[in-house]
């Protein structure tokens, strides 16, 4: 069940933070998108804020999602659907979504993320391969 507090910024959250993911004795990575670096948050002037993705490091599966800043409230669903879904992170970069929103956060939190797990020069070709 999504949580939000609809405060200045707005705080919305789903699923498990790291912390509660570790304790649980999951193997989890994080991938984050800042609004400064997102084409909306220049485009609104929203240069505070944070998507996070806490996803289990070999199968890519989300476990959590936790959205400090504008419009958190309403971007939770989209990570809602996916989680709820059994998905994981590739479902972010294998797919398109509107440009520019806020949504675009959740892509680039999914390649930070990747970028944690899998070293700089692997192939992405390989790694975002669906499951079989």
């Amino acid at each position: 069940m999504p949580r939000a507090i609809y405060s200045i910024p707005e705080i919305s959250s789903i699923g498990l933070t790291e912390k509660e993911a570790k304790a649980d004795g999951l193997d989890v990575t994080v991938g984050r998108a800042y609004y400064k670096n997102i084409t909306q948050g220049d485009i609104s002037n929203q240069q505070d804020g944070l998507l996070k993705l806490v996803f289990e490091t070999e199968t890519l599966k989300l476990v959590g999602i936790h959205i400090l800043g504008e419009r958190a409230s309403d971007l939770i669903h989209l990570g809602q659907a996916v989680m709820s879904l059994g998905g994981d992170i590739r479902y972010f970069i294998n797919h398109v979504l509107n440009y520019p929103t806020y949504s675009e956060a959740y892509r680039i939190a999914a390649f930070n993320g990747i970028n944690r797990v899998y070293k700089a020069g692997v192939k992405y070709k390989k790694i975002l391969k669906s499951k079989e």
